[in-house]
């Protein structure tokens, strides 16, 4: 073969090596339910060597119930969440050491959750690999997963080097999200994902005191089988362990003992914060920091982080990044601004929501459809700060539409008839407010060409980040057919483009 053929073969092998990364980044699932599985590990590698001292694995319970933002702001204490759903232990091995190649964290803490899964999907295998590069640790943890422990496995050795022969044929399914997502913004902050979403739940479901004795309650003996590892692997290189589990309904006492006996066993320290005292001494609200039954939004996050915080101060000999010299922050001005999007998606009280409108990233589009005569004096009164004039009262039935741009009124229109208003956002976005009192008439505001339906009737509020090009909110104010109150309804769709 001459140099020229050479030089033709290699250069063929390159541009098809570049086609098939390209293709395997679009025709890739994009994990972004949960715990947006494809942006913790996507963010991890974009990490200064040696930029943090703590590392957190586990399942989705840790992206979602540890704030490594709130470490940092309170205690100065730089970690990362490598947590994904459901996270096999061998997945969990092998994140610690890919984690230890740039990073030589002096504490890994590990959420126990992963030793009582008695059988893991397949798909969970994939959120936790599919965004790990390509190393010898991924390669014989693949191996061990397909070829040793499922050699049946549905999913073959080479679909996950190789991902695009597992997601081709996705290819009439793709959205501009497969196309776009490695280029936008992910909301996931230190590997943890900020989310607003809230149920309520009893505390002593909560609170594994509660809880009476099982039997029958075992570990899973493959996943204790690399909880083992991962010990030793921690033990070799000089780092220290913390074990903990962060509240879930279906946690019980018999887990609790099982693994404080293996930690005392192990030589390990084990932090449950499921016990009645903690979860006081965390001041959780079951009623306002659960998400769903298992996993800690927001706001449970920030106080379970807070606690844990000052116990790591205090256990650990760890720097105060915060006066650390050319530190990267991670975004930390941007998670400022979540913290202040997040007074609107737990706000309850319509008088509250409407004073935290008032803010320079803000523009709210405005439509009434329905009745709002059960408007109060104290809302009256909150929507005149925002310089609105109309008396929402007073309608009778008419129609109403208005523009707020950085918490000032800019536009504002009542009529007796269907009432339609097109304007701009300071972005440039487009934007269409419809207000009709025909029972008929779904209720939606049009941003962009895309319609955002509303499924209640009232004061349809939406709110836009135009600094950041996001919605950020949207809700209803209206009158409650039982009771007769003025109610804020959210209507915020989960997990999607909210928090």
């Amino acid at each position: 073969m001459t140099k020229k053929q050479i030089c033709k073969v290699a250069g063929f092998l390159l541009i098809l090596a570049v086609c098939v990364t390209c293709l395997s980044y679009i025709f890739i699932n994009k994990w972004t339910t949960v715990c947006y599985e494809s942006s913790v590990p996507t963010e991890f590698y974009k990490l200064d060597e040696n930029s943090i001292e703590v590392a957190f694995f586990g399942s989705s319970q840790v992206a979602q119930g540890i704030s490594g933002m709130k470490l940092y702001e309170d205690y100065g204490i730089s970690a990362y969440t490598l947590g994904t759903a459901r996270q096999p232990m061998l997945a969990v091995y092998t994140w610690l050491k890919e984690c230890y190649k740039t990073q030589k964290i002096k504490l890994a803490v590990l959420d126990v959750a992963e030793l009582y899964y008695k059988s893991i999907p397949e798909s969970r295998y994939r959120q936790a690999f599919d965004n790990m590069k390509l190393s010898w640790n991924k390669i014989q943890a693949l191996y061990q997963h397909c070829k040793v422990l499922n050699p049946g496995s549905a999913d073959p050795f080479f679909s996950y080097i190789f991902k695009v022969g597992k997601y081709h044929s996705r290819w009439k399914d793709l959205t501009e999200e497969d196309y776009t997502f490695y280029l936008e913004e992910q909301p996931v902050f230190r590997g943890n994902a900020l989310y607003c979403d809230k149920v309520t739940l009893d505390i002593n479901r909560l609170a594994y005191e509660s809880d009476e004795p099982q039997d029958g309650v075992e570990m899973n003996s493959q996943e204790l089988f690399y909880t083992e590892k991962f010990l030793s692997f921690c033990e070799s290189n000089g780092i220290q362990v913390l074990l903990i589990k962060t509240p879930r309904t279906d946690w019980s006492i018999t887990q609790h003992q099982q693994v404080e006996e293996y930690a005392q066993e192990k030589g390990v320290p084990f932090l449950d914060f499921s016990s009645m005292e903690v979860l006081n001494a965390m001041g959780i609200d079951a009623s306002n920091d659960f998400m769903d039954t298992k996993h800690l939004n927001f706001s449970g996050a920030e106080k379970l982080s807070g606690y844990l915080g000052a116990y790591l101060k205090a256990q650990y000999e760890l720097t105060d990044f915060r006066q650390a010299e050319d530190f990267d922050e991670l975004n930390y001005d941007r998670y400022l601004e979540r913290k202040e999007d997040s007074v609107l998606q737990f706000a309850t009280d319509p008088v509250e929501y409407l004073a935290a409108l008032k803010n320079e990233r803000y523009e709210v589009l405005i439509q009434a459809t329905a009745d709002t005569a059960g408007t109060t004096p104290q809302l009256q009164e909150a929507l005149a700060d925002l310089q609105l004039q109309a008396k929402l009262n007073e309608l009778n039935g008419g129609t109403y539409v208005a523009q707020i741009r950085g918490g000032v009124c800019v536009y504002e229109e009542v009529s007796g008839k269907k009432l339609t208003y097109s304007g701009w956002l300071s972005d440039g976005k487009k934007f269409t407010l419809t207000s009709s009192y025909s029972s008929e008439y779904s209720p939606s505001i049009s941003v962009d060409f895309e319609n955002v339906n509303y499924a209640n009737k009232g004061i349809n509020i939406l709110v836009y980040d135009h600094q950041n090009n996001k919605i950020i909110d949207k809700s209803t104010i209206a009158v409650n057919a039982e009771s007769g109150e003025v109610v804020l309804q959210k209507e915020n769709p989960r997990r999607k483009q909210f928090f």
